[in-house]
């Protein structure tokens, strides 16, 4: 299976490349064509997109109910508990 993320990312060069191909192109018939693949792209690709952030919002809240539970509780003085951000620093 196709990473989500990765088929994102690849839909969102092929709207750069669609777009430059409006800017080149001098029949409007082919330039509309072109126009409204680039929006339907564009759709499939903010689907995606949605469905990369609803799992990683899920994911991210399976994580900080872990810290709820007692054995996270227990760690709370070695650094381990709920003071730390559920994402790594460089993650941005």
């Amino acid at each position: 299976m196709l990473n989500t993320e990765f088929a994102a990312a690849v839909l969102e060069g092929i709207e750069g490349t669609l777009e430059e191909l409006i800017r080149r192109v001098d029949p409007s018939d082919v330039r509309d064509r072109l126009t409204a693949l680039r929006h339907e792209t564009a759709a499939v690709r903010r689907s995606l997109e949605e469905r990369v952030s609803t799992r990683t919002y899920r994911e991210l809240a399976g994580f900080e109910g872990a810290l709820n539970t007692p054995e996270a509780r227990s760690d709370a003085g070695t650094g381990l508990g709920r003071s730390r951000s559920a994402l790594p620093q460089d993650s941005f």
